[in-house]
């Protein structure tokens, strides 16, 4: 940060070190060592690069440079591509082949398209060929897979450390028996390994193994031009570091008995390397003449001492400029400066034309400097939007997937639950490609109660949904073709539906005709509040503190839900609205489910609200009945403005002078009586809940009109995917995990799900980090001794937290980023998940270890669960059932536990349309018409799998294609097709014209439409929007081509055979049914 602030000539790069330490089984991201490649590759082709790096990075050997001689490629347009040569290529280079490519270092052919994301292109690149010739090379968007723009080359290089070819298998091979010998290693695990690299496999060891591929590996001092200088910021310090590392790897090599320990840290590491003295001195972060006097650690000065300052530097004739990194942040501070009576303009002219300006303008410049200072010989004070609001997290663009929540069949596989709108329960057995009636089309197989199948047509795939229930992932009951339980199970559930809705509805009219306090609209002393808020505000968080806001100056009390997940940023969304009512003189409560939680809100709030004369109390067990006494007192007079606690604030004793805003957090976790006492006590005032369960878009849709709901999806932008490892338990990976965690000032949480076994596991932590303090936590200890353990980690009293998986799901402690998860096969996807969301909170690496008994003892259930997991560091569609899963836990929060039981009865989006319907219907809107139209043609239209491989983009698009309403839809997804795979075979040609067809006969409302080989039958629907008129017209004008019968049929005679023909005919008469 500090180097880019500067805008230096040369490229700043932040070399990365790998992220766990040899030895313990664990496999390195594939994205730290592309990084590192990619450095490689820059100073290999002589850039001029500044390269920042830890120690440890430095160290660590790297590849020889020939393998950017040899794996380097430039493919150019109009080239001629061998696909067989290109493909062994890749693989030699380290890529994977892969059906969907979206992540650096993958490729993927289909038909005459070739996808590749190499490390040295800042997006994944598509070529288009034409037999072997490449006609089109363009960039695409990895999380919709579209194309971007047209480019005229792609450079490919390596995307591993280990090149795996003929040569390096070879010399590979070669010394792995002595070696293996040498060292005691058993033989299966060196067959194991040896099979894997003959065939062209990275087994985990590999990286850990480079040094056996090579002659000889290299240092980056080797990729250094000649005399290029290598600063450390502390030579002590950084040499210290670096026997500490030899240490640690040392250590770790003693205690291995598997095949890493074959290569050893002299062959991994160089012990230390010759570093000059950094030419300047970093004070603090910045580079200061002259320290800006107000500056020290963790203290932010009142804003009118900052404006007393600016005022003097003026008054003193020095030109005064303040950098802001946001122009959200510009904004305000333009507006607080002119509230206090000085003269500020935002300008855009490049940092010495501004010191030259008047010198009466506090001048305000977009951009990030590291810190402020002030220069008296060059007559200027420059000063950063932290210097004033305190420090800003740094931004880190955050890269998320795009993924259609529940609709998304891409991860579908055999013996996955679905449900059919009218049979039930079923499971889904694949994709099978049959001939009826000498036509060929795709169908999904899927089974119900026994035995029975189901073969449906793809076109009619929108009548199967996702089987999605709360605890999906236990046993599910299948339907029977035919039988009743389905109906009575839907009939069962619109009941309940119906009865909840009309009471949502019955607050909802009785809210509305209450009335409340409007509170005043946004004005300077909350955007003072909102500049003083330390990271950069998300667009789904931004939108919820406007439309919160917005509410609070409504006459009637709002009743606003908040969702989102722990750390996407509701608790700011409360105190700004908290803010707004202290500030019109109202007093406001916090209600939370446990001591915990409201000690945590406390000292958030304490911190938050610092620089303002604003009184926070707290009423829980860690105050004395004394202190409650007084702040009961100061409640009722008045003089307390803000009161945080558990359902002690729900007792009778306690009174409010003007309470004005109610908030409360997690309300689904207090019992029937608090239930009732907060319902009392939220009449007439506005209120806030806010949940930490994500709840469905779609749930969010269908109540929105009764229920004001905001949901914060977006994770903050500084937020990093967790680093997530399965491993089989092994002591000195335990040690060495909490060792690194411990070593950066860190906190560990230790999952143990057994309470029987959970002492023993304590004593055996104790004997392998005697260094680390202790404390242990599970469901069968009394209520306030939990809460006590929970508070000494939270207050860092603590390392490390032993727990069962009652960790408290609202809890926040960002400096806790290593869970370790012990026997994390017998847990479910969305337990894990959950589980794992504890660490990462905050800007620094969380890892997360998912510790298994030996390989042979795991299901496979299980082994696919935890491969999910760690390959999805982040929200993405392999998550989706985890999140699924969550999702309708969030529901029935929202909702009560009783709807959680209605949706599995019948399924998440079953549910949600009978809800919205009943909704509909409750508040006497008309319902739209859905009309499937049933096309029966002699006409093959599928997607053949030589042009879309994989089945799951397969069913992708079926879904898609079945969901179309308009022919500017369809014919976008025709592009993207075109743009994806290629151009369409014959047979998708047919399946995109009966969609065409459908499309048209659904404006119509025409309902069936039959071909025979001699005659069309068109059906028409009651509500149709072909005349009547229009038809007598046809019949009379030719009666023996139109001929009408009932019900409501219109016979037209015509003998084709050729599809195209079927087709063309079809569509140009339905154009002239809707033209007339």
């Amino acid at each position: 940060e500090f180097f880019s602030a500067g805008r230096a000539k040369a490229e700043v790069c932040l070399f990365p070190p790998p992220d766990v330490v040899p030895y313990t089984r664990l496999v390195i991201e594939p994205d730290i060592w592309i990084d590192r490649l990619r450095i490689l590759y820059k100073l290999y082709l002589g850039k001029p690069l500044a390269i920042v790096a830890p120690i440890h990075a430095i160290l660590r050997r790297s590849p020889p440079k020939w393998i950017f001689q040899k794996y380097c490629r430039t493919i150019r347009l109009h080239d001629t591509l061998d696909r067989n040569e290109l493909t062994r290529f890749l693989m030699e280079a380290g890529y994977i082949n892969q059906p969907l490519v979206e992540d650096e270092g993958t490729f993927g052919f289909r038909g005459g398209i070739v996808d590749i994301f190499s490390p040295a292109m800042d997006r994944p690149t598509r070529l288009e060929l034409d037999g072997d010739e490449i006609v089109s090379i363009r960039t695409f968007d990895p999380s919709t897979q579209k194309s971007s723009f047209g480019i005229s080359s792609l450079t490919i290089i390596p995307a591993r450390n280990v090149i795996l070819n003929e040569e390096t298998k070879a010399r590979m091979i070669g010394s792995l028996k002595s070696l293996c010998d040498k060292y005691e290693i058993k033989s299966s695990e060196r067959r194991e390994l040896a099979e894997a690299i003959e065939h062209g496999f990275y087994a985990p060891a590999v990286d850990t193994l480079m040094p056996l591929f090579y002659e000889k590996t290299a240092s980056i001092v080797d990729y250094l031009s000649e005399n290029a200088p290598i600063y450390g910021d502390d030579e002590i310090e950084v040499n210290a570091e670096a026997e500490k590392l030899m240490l640690r790897l040392k250590d770790a090599h003693a205690a291995a008995s598997h095949i890493e320990k074959i290569v050893g840290p002299e062959e991994l590491y160089d012990k230390n390397i010759q570093l000059l003295p950094l030419p300047f001195h970093l004070v603090g972060g910045t580079v200061s003449t002259y320290e800006v006097e107000w500056e020290r650690e963790g203290v932010k000065p009142q804003l009118n001492t900052i404006l007393d300052r600016i005022h003097h530097w003026q008054q003193a004739g020095l030109s005064v400029i303040i950098t802001s990194h946001t122009t959200t942040q510009a904004e305000r501070l333009l507006d607080i400066l002119k509230f206090h009576g000085l003269h500020a303009e935002i300008t855009e002219r490049p940092f010495y034309d501004v010191a030259q300006l008047h010198k009466s303008t506090a001048w305000i410049m977009l951009g990030k400097v590291s810190g402020g200072f002030v220069s008296e010989d060059d007559r200027l004070a420059l000063l950063t939007d932290e210097d004033i609001f305190g420090s800003k997290v740094s931004k880190r663009p955050a890269e998320t997937r795009a993924f259609e929540t529940f609709t998304d069949f891409s991860e579908l596989t055999d013996g996955d639950c679905i449900i059919h709108k009218d049979h039930g329960i079923g499971r889904y057995m694949g994709l099978k490609n049959m001939e009826i009636a000498g036509t060929k089309n795709d169908f999904l197989e899927l089974h119900y109660l026994g035995g029975d199948k189901l073969y449906l047509p793809v076109w009619k795939i929108n009548l199967i949904s996702r089987y999605v229930g709360a605890g999906y992932e236990g046993a599910v009951a299948l339907d029977r073709l035919g039988g009743t339980r389905w109906t009575r199970a839907q009939k069962k559930v619109t009941a309940a539906i119906r009865t909840m809705a009309m009471e949502l509805l019955k607050i909802y009219a009785s809210r509305e005709i209450s009335n409340g306090f409007a509170f005043s609209p946004r004005d300077e002393m909350l955007e003072e509040f909102e500049a003083a808020f330390p990271y950069d505000e998300t667009p789904d968080q931004w939108r919820t503190i406007e439309e919160t806001l917005e509410g609070l100056q409504k006459e009637r009390p709002s009743d606003r839900l908040i969702c989102g997940d722990v750390g996407y940023g509701k608790t700011e969304v409360a105190m700004r609205a908290t803010f707004k009512a202290v500030a019109d003189k109202k007093q406001v409560a916090i209600l939370v489910p446990t001591t915990v939680l409201a000690f945590q809100h406390y000292e958030n709030f304490m911190t938050r609200f610092a620089a303002f004369p604003i009184r926070i109390e707290m009423l829980s067990r860690f105050r004395s009945k004394t202190e409650q006494k007084h702040v009961i007192t100061d409640l009722a007079r008045g003089t307390a403005d803000i009161v945080i606690g558990t359902h002690r604030l729900l007792q009778k004793d306690v009174k409010f002078s003007d309470l004005g805003l109610l908030i409360i957090d997690e309300e689904h976790r207090f019992g029937v009586g608090h239930k009732e006492r907060i319902k009392k006590l939220r009449t007439n005032v506005d209120t806030i809940t806010m949940s930490a369960t994500p709840i469905p878009r779609t749930l969010h849709m269908s109540l929105s009109g009764i229920r004001d709901i905001s949901i914060i999806n977006t994770p903050p932008v500084n937020r990093l995917a967790i680093r997530t490892y399965v491993a089989e338990f092994d002591k000195d990976l335990v040690r060495s995990a909490i060792m690194a965690e411990l070593a950066r000032g860190g906190q560990v949480f230790f999952v143990h799900n057994r309470v029987e076994t959970i002492n023993k596991f304590y004593e055996l932590l104790v004997k392998l980090v005697p260094e680390a303090k202790i404390v242990v936590g599970h469901g069968q200890m009394n209520e306030h001794e939990l809460e006590d353990v929970m508070i000494k980690f939270l207050q860092h009293r603590a390392d490390i937290l032993l727990c069962t998986t009652i960790i408290e799901s609202g809890l926040d402690i960002p400096s806790a980023n290593t869970i370790i998860i012990n026997r994390a096969d017998v847990m479910g996807l969305a337990q894990l998940y959950q589980l794992r969301g504890r660490v990462g909170r905050s800007n620094v690496q969380a890892y997360a270890y998912l510790l298994t008994p030996s390989d042979e003892t795991i299901s496979p259930t299980a082994k696919k669960r935890l491969t999910l997991l760690q390959r999805y560091t982040e929200l993405g569609s392999g998550f989706q059932i985890a999140m699924h899963d969550l999702e309708i836990r969030g529901a029935g929060n929202i909702l009560g536990a009783q709807q959680s039981g209605h949706i599995n009865a019948i399924g998440y989006e079953m549910y949600v349309d009978l809800l919205e319907r009943t909704i509909r219907r409750l508040r006497g809107k008309e319902e739209s018409v859905k009309l499937d139209v049933e096309i029966t043609f002699p006409v093959p239209a599928y997607i053949p799998t030589d042009y879309v491989e994989d089945e799951g983009q397969r069913l992708v698009l079926y879904r898609r294609l079945a969901g179309i309403a308009s022919l500017e839809k369809l014919d976008d997804i025709a592009k993207e097709v075109v743009d994806r795979y290629g151009r369409h075979p014959q047979l998708v040609k047919n399946l995109l014209g009966i969609v065409e067809i459908r499309v048209l006969a659904k404006e119509l409302m025409i309902e069936t439409i039959q071909f025979d080989g001699q005659r069309f039958a068109y059906k028409f629907h009651a509500n149709t929007r072909v005349k009547p008129e229009v038809i007598l017209k046809m019949v009379r004008s030719n009666p023996k081509k139109f001929i009408f019968r009932q019900p409501a049929t219109l016979i037209v005679t015509e003998v084709i055979k050729e599809a195209a023909v079927i087709l063309g005919n079809a569509k140009t008469f339905l154009r002239s049914l809707s033209a007339d």
